[in-house]
């Protein structure tokens, strides 16, 4: 009897903290603990409690059904009510609405939630629409018809036949109207079947692959743009959770976060309630926490919150990355909030500075120590306590990092900015002793002179000036004793300005240094994906992203993951930011992932770089190519296009250097629909290389006799005229199967212009019993695109949403097959949009009902006027002056006291 009263007592007390804030999930397991000690506890009741603050696990909801009197009960409608409500899919409404008497609020509820559900939704429509014929209301059944035929889903025709049935019953007067607009809403539907067949494929074969459930989300954000697609995307959600059966499961938080950012930049009123059910997924993550933290709560459940991470925060070390990030986090949403409500979270946020700035000190990790030290000067103005909780951060600092040029300009500048200026001035004083030990003393003697300029006093700046010139070009020092100056280092040459003192020449002289590698690695972030790329091999057939993530997430961050699985081999491709990644990557091997141990490699030259290849090939047609050569490729990748000049090469990457190299013997000179493949190593730092042969110094020879003309012949003939340094003869597989020694034609290099010149005079000469064609090969130049104006309006359309990759001369192959001949096309990458202008004024007609909605290179078309196209590519300002074709008067730059002298 006194345990009952305990738990009574226990359960009294947490739905008092739950009426205060729903975040108190560590009360929670205060009272699980508590509940659970005692034999045959009150099992619905415990877990009634957990649902107010997390979402019920499968083992949770099989225990509360199980606890149930029968399926008729209140309880178990309790537990159909929060499922449905927490994860409203087609499923858990349909298990709600099982037994019960149908209701309107119910049914249109439900549809409004699942309709969009490609493969369910006509589940719930079918209800309602029943519900409304039994009722009797012909208005609302009709408008959920036009609804339902206007949403992609499974069985689209069959409800189109049963609309056609019900408007014959019910509207016969109106029947060709009516069909009519239901006709063009279900083509515009059904123009989307294979977007969404094509992901329901993919989940249904790999539910528990979060990628493919993100893949699924992010396309209906970029392609299903109408005014309910944050319900659709939210839907998918729901039932990746529960078709994965990953309610709390970490790995699936990606799939949350990705459904959060697309929301909160859509739709501000959905954000709390998404929040507040991810929150629930996982209560003790404090990744989910920090970002409820930052939002704008009211100030018990910021406090809540808090609380919470504080409490998960006692569980990670201090060390670890986590931690470090959580703190931030913390800090600044305590800033955020203190701005605020002041007094009320001043003790609070004090606390807070003082726990993350000791720890930062006490770790050596000089970043977290900073921020902490930069808030709390911050604050200092606003309340009792910060000024001096910053001056006892900024001493440990100094003494902790005694060689930091980082951390005296830091403490430096916030002294200056908050404090008195006799701290300042203090510092600037013994600068002339600290210089000799600091690792960078020309960043500090630079921030000094700054200061002393625009604050501090005539005097003093005279001084800083000479200690200046005598520290002019000094590369920063490295100290070992300094924890925070552990990076490797490269050697360079840097030059150095003698002091005149010590001045024996007039010329600078160069002086071996150790420079630290910050500038190096930023360079490096600038080079392509083959540069820091490394291979791990040995992968457990059940590896996914988020565990190598995972697994190298101590040493390094990857950009990139790609995994493969090749005839039982399991290996990935990791992409990496900077060399000092590969190393930290590489120093894993021979380390265990998912119960395989696992090598890594660094890898280059696996990467082909091809070009010349016909204008109109896309993706699909080298991957053709590639299979019909049996080369064993993993992927194809085309560059964006740019505005102003076409990129017509690819990369194609190969499981090893071998592979690539294979290919490359093969493709290159190959010849294909009249051109010949140019194909390279890819090699991203010797990209400025990559010229080629100079095509001002070439000619062009064809009509050659194919049996007896090769390289040497046409070296030795042209060789008269001039230098020849190459000679290209490309030779189809079926000619030299045939014993062609060419296919007709070659390219000749000279070594100058004058030399071409003099070949051209070759032409039609004879050259081993054949008349030669010498020509000049002709230069990829800048593409020569109509302007607007000449299109004409009743003729072209605009195109939008292009793959940032398409093409000029794919896109009227495309045009030209789907709806009739084109005459124009201007391309605009960089907005994703183009004006075609086609030969006849019908096939422009019909082209907005072709194209609508159409697929074409993984992306769903939008069609519009060529105004829309003038407004998206020039600016509602310049697309008039586009349309006329004249040139826009810039704006003049001159001051206003200048234009003012010339109006008058």
């Amino acid at each position: 009897m006194v345990e009952s009263v305990d738990v009574d007592d226990a359960f009294a007390e947490f739905d008092r903290q739950v009426s205060a804030s729903s975040f108190c999930y560590s009360e929670y397991e205060k009272l699980e603990h508590k509940v659970m000690a005692i034999p045959n506890y009150p099992v619905i009741q415990l877990l009634s409690r957990k649902m107010a603050v997390a979402h019920l696990n499968e083992e949770d909801v099989a225990n509360w059904k199980r606890a149930c009197p029968s399926k008729d009960s209140r309880e178990y409608q309790c537990l159909l009510m929060y499922q449905k409500e927490e994860f409203p899919t087609v499923e858990t409404w349909l298990n709600y609405l099982e037994g019960k008497e149908p209701n309107e609020h119910d049914l249109l509820q439900a549809f409004a939630s699942c309709r969009s559900n490609y493969k369910r939704g006509k589940e719930i429509f079918q209800k309602i629409s029943c519900y409304f014929t039994a009722t009797g209301e012909v208005d609302k059944q009709q408008a959920i018809f036009v609804k339902m035929i206007s949403t992609p889903h499974k069985g689209l025709e069959e409800t189109y036949q049963e609309y056609s049935s019900f408007v014959s019953a019910h509207c016969p007067l109106d029947y060709t109207a009516r069909m009519k607009e239901a006709s063009q809403l279900k083509s515009k539907a059904g123009a989307r079947d294979k977007f969404f067949l094509s992901h329901e494929m993919k989940v249904a074969n790999d539910p528990q692959n979060p990628q493919v459930w993100i893949d699924y989300i992010l396309s209906c954000a970029k392609h299903e743009r109408t005014g309910e697609f944050l319900a659709a995307i939210e839907e998918i959600l729901f039932r990746s959770v529960l078709e994965s059966h990953m309610i709390s499961d970490k790995r699936w938080l990606k799939v949350w976060l990705t459904t959060l950012k697309i929301i909160e930049e859509n739709d501000s009123a959905r954000v709390v309630p998404l929040l507040t059910r991810m929150i629930k997924a996982y209560p003790t993550t404090t990744r989910v926490i920090a970002h409820w933290l930052r939002s704008d709560t009211s100030i018990e459940n910021f406090f809540s919150l808090r609380r919470e991470l504080l409490n998960q925060m006692k569980d990670i070390s201090s060390t670890d990355s986590t931690w470090g990030w959580a703190a931030t986090q913390l800090l600044y949403a305590d800033l955020k909030k203190y701005g605020k409500f002041q007094d009320n979270l001043a003790n609070a946020f004090f606390d807070d500075l003082s726990l993350v700035g000791s720890i930062g000190l006490k770790n050596g990790n000089v970043d977290l120590a900073m921020f902490a030290m930069s808030l709390a000067a911050r604050a200092s103005s606003g309340a009792s306590g910060f000024f001096e909780l910053f001056i006892q951060l900024a001493s440990v600092a100094f003494d902790t990092w005694p060689h930091s040029s980082k951390v005296w300009v830091m403490c430096f500048h916030l002294l200056s900015l908050y404090g008195q200026s006799k701290y300042a001035n203090k510092m600037l004083k013994m600068l002339s002793k600290d210089l000799k030990q600091l690792d960078d003393p020309k960043m500090v003697i630079d921030y000094a002179v700054m200061y002393q300029a625009t604050r501090g006093e005539v005097e003093g700046l005279e001084h800083l000036l000479e200690l200046q010139e005598d520290y002019k070009i000094i590369t920063p020092r490295k100290h070992a004793l300094d924890s925070d100056r552990s990076n490797e280092t490269d050697e360079v040459i840097v030059e150095q300005t003698l002091k005149p003192s010590d001045a024996s020449s007039a010329h600078p002289v160069k002086k071996l240094l150790k420079a630290s590698s910050t500038e190096l690695e930023r360079e490096e972030l600038k080079r392509s994906r083959e540069m820091f790329r490394v291979k791990i091999e040995n992968l457990s057939p059940s590896v996914n992203l988020e565990a190598i993530t995972d697994f190298l997430s101590e040493s390094c961050h990857p950009n990139s993951i790609d995994i493969y699985s090749d005839h039982g081999n399991h290996y990935a491709f990791v992409e990496l930011a900077s060399e000092q990644d590969v190393l930290r990557a590489l120093a894993k091997n021979h380390k265990v992932l998912l119960d395989s141990t696992v090598t890594i490699k660094r890898i280059f030259a696996n990467t082909l770089w091809l070009t010349n290849f016909p204008p109109k090939w896309g993706a699909s047609d080298l991957r053709k190519l590639l299979n019909s050569k049996t080369l064993h490729f993993l992927d194809v990748r085309f560059p964006a296009q740019s505005d102003a000049k076409e990129r017509r090469f690819c990369y194609i990457d190969f499981p090893d250097t071998s592979a690539a190299e294979a290919a490359q013997r093969i493709l290159n000179n190959f010849e294909v629909e009249g051109y010949s493949l140019h194909a390279e190593i890819s090699n991203p730092a010797l990209k400025h290389k990559r010229s080629g042969p100079n095509v001002h110094h070439q000619v062009y020879v064809r009509n050659m006799n194919f049996e007896v003309t090769n390289e040497e012949a046409l070296r030795d003939f042209f060789s008269a005229v001039g230098e020849v340094v190459d000679v290209k003869v490309p030779v189809k597989d079926e000619n030299r199967s045939k014993g062609h020694k060419n296919s007709g034609f070659a390219f000749v290099t000279f070594s100058d212009a004058d030399s071409v010149k003099k070949a051209l005079k070759a032409n039609d000469t004879i050259l081993d019993g054949r008349h030669i064609q010498v020509s000049k090969v002709k230069t990829k130049h800048v593409l020569s695109e109509a302007k607007p104006h000449e299109f004409r309006t009743e003729r072209s359309i605009a195109v939008f949403n292009l793959n940032s990759t398409t093409s000029k001369a794919r896109l009227q192959d495309f045009m030209n097959n789907k709806v009739g001949e084109t005459s124009k096309v201007q391309l605009k990458p960089s907005k994703r949009a183009a004006l075609v202008e086609f030969t006849r004024e019908a096939d422009a007609g019909r082209a907005r009902l072709l194209l609508e909605g159409t697929l074409f290179e993984e992306e769903i078309l939008h069609v519009g006027s060529k105004e829309d196209f003038l407004k998206a590519a020039y600016g509602p300002d310049e697309s008039l002056t586009q349309e006329s074709g004249t040139a826009s008067k810039k704006p003049s730059m001159a001051p206003p006291q200048l234009m003012r002298r010339r109006r008058m």
